[in-house]
């Protein structure tokens, strides 16, 4: 299961690439989640590849100090990216849970071509998805966080995906995508926002 999506997701995130067009979105809204896709979606359950690809493409690593911090406490791997659209960190756990932050980042047009990146990779015409949305009132706006598990249909193993937006501007980071797999025991349903319970 893991390598059968993971193949199609190279072929179809290159595709993809190559088709972008003139209705793409702001630029740092487009570096977060074209990365995210590139990082965490593409290589999914495999952190050596997303290690490989980071080191591809020149990110310097964080401190275990701030990779403790993303990972609320968790050991993993960090690395920092810094350029003119924005300021992002990825981040992976021991388990596969993956995630990229992005400091600033348009909420409505970061999730609008998430979905978009999302419906071209994993298409719900090949794979069976649930999806659950929750929104929560802070003192700082408004969190937003929506929910897929994606998979075959009949199989043990279902993809986990986030994102979570913020309305505000006064917090470290507005937006967080994130991925893993999940085992889910025969004939039960996985919960809606991840894999425990399953």
């Amino acid at each position: 299961m893991k390598n059968r999506i993971s193949s199609v997701l190279a072929i179809a995130l290159l595709s993809f690439s190559l088709s972008a067009s003139a209705g793409d979105p702001p630029l740092r809204e487009k570096y977060a989640v074209d990365w995210f896709a590139e990082s965490c979606i593409n290589n999914a359950g495999k952190n050596e590849r997303i290690a490989d690809w980071a080191l591809s493409r020149g990110l310097p690593p964080l401190t275990d100090e701030a990779t403790h911090a993303f990972l609320l406490g968790s050991a993993g791997q960090g690395w920092a990216a810094t350029n003119d659209s924005g300021e992002y960190v990825i981040v992976m756990r021991a388990d596969g849970l993956c995630t990229l932050f992005a400091r600033r980042a348009e909420p409505q047009s970061t999730r609008t071509y998430f979905f978009e990146i999302l419906n071209h990779l994993l298409p719900e015409s090949r794979y069976s998805r649930s999806e659950y949305t929750e929104k929560k009132k802070l003192n700082k706006g408004i969190l937003e966080t929506t929910h897929f598990n994606i998979g075959k249909e009949g199989s043990e193993k279902v993809l986990h995906v986030v994102i979570s937006t913020s309305d505000s501007t006064e917090g470290n980071y507005q937006v967080a995508m994130s991925t893993m797999f999940c085992e889910k025991a025969p004939n039960k349903a996985l919960q809606p926002t991840g894999c425990a319970g399953g």
